[in-house]
C-alpha cells in the first residue's frame, strides 16, 4: 500500500522538486519555505497564509493573551499579600484595640471596682514601689501572688502567674511587677486589671538609681563612675518608664510614644506621688476598698524606713543636661502625672466612705 504522506528532502545536491522551492537548503530557509514534510494530500499552496490566520482568530487570540497577561500579573500579588497577611497576623493581637493590652485594664472611671478585679502595681525603680507593696501586705494584711511563690518580678514568673490563672485565686488581692506591659498581657475578659503606679522626680529617681548601683557595686565598674559617666554609659536606661509602658526596650521612641504612654496613664492609672506618698496611700485605699487594719502609724512608719530614701549618697551632678536629654521623655511623662495626680484627687475626694469593703483583710486571730 502506497503512502499518502510525500515526504521531500532538501540537501544541497538536490535540485528543484515537486514541492520543493528548490535549491539547497539554506536557499530554501531564505525564500521563507524550510517545510521538509508535507501534510497528507496537502501542497503548500493549499494552506492559507498566516496573515490570514491572524485576521481569522484576532479575537479569541487577544482575549486568551489579556487572560494569561493578567495571570502574570495577579499572581504575585495574590502571593504577596496572603504573605503580607500571614505576618501581620502574626503580630496583630487578637484584640482589635489599639490600647491592647491595656484596654485589659478597667478604665480608671469604672468605679467601684468589681470582686474579680484584680489591682496591679506597677513598680518603676527606686520610686517606692516596694514600700508601697510591703504597705498594702503589713498594714492592711492582703496577700500578693509572691505569697504563693509566684515571682511576679520576672517575665517568666508572670508567665507562670497566666498559666495557673493565679489572679482567679480569692486569697490573691494585688500584684505587681515592673513589667506593666506583659503583667497586662496575662490579664483577660473575666479577669480585668486595675493600674496604680508611684511617680517620683526623674532627677531623684536617677540620683537614687546611680547611688545604689555605686553602693552596691552592681555592675563593679559603676563604682568608680562620676554621674556623667553612668548616664552616658549602656548601665543607664533613658526613658525607663516610657520604654516600658510602650515596650520598647531598646528600640528609638517618637513623640507619637510618648503620646500614647500619656493616654494609658490618663484613662487606667491611679496616680501616687513619691513626695506625697501617705495621701497616695490614702487614694489607693479608698479607690480599692482596702481596710487599714493596722492604722495610719503603720503606713508612715513604712515610708520613713523605705530604702529608696536612704539608698545612695546625694551626689552633687554638676550639669543635668545630658540626663534631661537622656529622660527626655520620662521628664515629660512624669509632669503629666503630677498634673493627673491633682485631678484624680478632687475625683476621689467626691467618693462617699464604704461600708462594705470589697477586699476586708481577712480577721485576725
Amino acid at each position: 500500500m502506497t503512502s499518502t504522506f510525500e515526504t521531500v528532502t532538501i540537501s544541497q545536491t538536490d535540485g528543484a522538486r515537486r514541492g520543493d522551492v528548490g535549491g539547497d537548503f539554506n536557499a530554501a530557509i531564505e525564500q521563507g519555505n524550510p517545510r521538509v514534510i508535507m501534510e497528507p494530500n496537502e501542497s503548500p499552496e493549499s494552506r492559507p497564509p498566516l496573515s490570514s490566520l491572524l485576521r481569522k482568530y484576532k479575537y479569541p487570540i487577544i482575549a486568551l493573551g489579556t487572560v494569561i497577561l493578567g495571570v502574570i500579573i495577579a499572581v504575585p500579588i495574590i502571593v504577596t499579600t496572603n504573605a503580607n497577611a500571614s505576618t501581620a497576623a502574626l503580630r496583630t493581637p487578637v484584640y482589635a484595640d489599639p490600647y491592647y493590652p491595656y484596654s485589659l485594664f478597667r478604665d480608671l472611671v469604672s468605679w467601684p471596682p468589681l470582686f474579680q478585679d484584680e489591682p496591679f502595681l506597677w513598680t518603676v525603680p527606686h520610686s517606692g514601689g516596694k514600700t508601697v507593696g510591703k504597705i498594702i501586705s503589713s498594714c492592711y494584711h492582703l496577700k500578693s501572688a509572691r505569697d504563693f511563690g509566684i515571682d511576679t518580678n520576672t517575665i517568666e514568673g508572670l508567665k507562670r502567674m497566666q498559666r495557673f490563672e493565679l489572679q482567679q485565686w480569692e486569697d490573691v488581692y494585688f500584684f505587681f511587677s515592673p513589667y506593666v506591659y506583659q503583667a497586662a498581657s496575662i490579664l483577660n475578659q473575666n479577669s480585668r486589671g486595675r493600674l496604680f503606679a508611684v511617680f517620683r522626680d526623674p532627677h531623684d529617681r536617677l540620683l537614687s538609681e546611680y547611688g545604689t548601683a555605686r553602693k552596691m557595686k552592681s555592675p563593679p565598674q559603676v563604682a568608680n563612675m562620676t554621674f556623667s559617666a553612668y548616664i552616658q554609659s549602656p548601665y543607664h536606661i533613658g526613658n525607663w518608664m516610657t520604654r516600658a509602658l510602650v515596650n520598647k526596650p531598646t528600640q528609638p521612641l517618637t513623640d507619637v510614644d510618648l503620646s500614647y504612654a500619656k493616654q494609658v496613664i490618663r484613662r487606667m492609672c491611679l496616680i501616687l506621688l513619691y513626695d506625697d506618698l501617705q495621701e497616695g496611700m490614702r487614694r489607693a485605699r479608698v479607690y480599692f476598698q482596702w481596710n487599714n487594719t493596722e492604722g495610719e502609724a503603720c503606713v508612715t512608719n513604712a515610708i520613713q524606713q523605705d530604702p529608696d530614701l536612704t539608698s545612695g549618697d546625694r551626689v552633687f551632678v554638676g550639669s543635668w543636661a545630658e540626663a534631661n536629654d537622656r529622660n527626655s521623655y520620662d521628664i515629660s511623662l512624669y509632669n503629666y502625672a503630677r498634673e493627673l495626680y491633682k485631678t484624680q484627687g478632687e475625683e476621689i475626694n467626691q467618693v462617699p466612705p464604704f461600708s462594705s469593703p470589697l477586699h476586708l483583710a481577712p480577721t485576725q486571730g
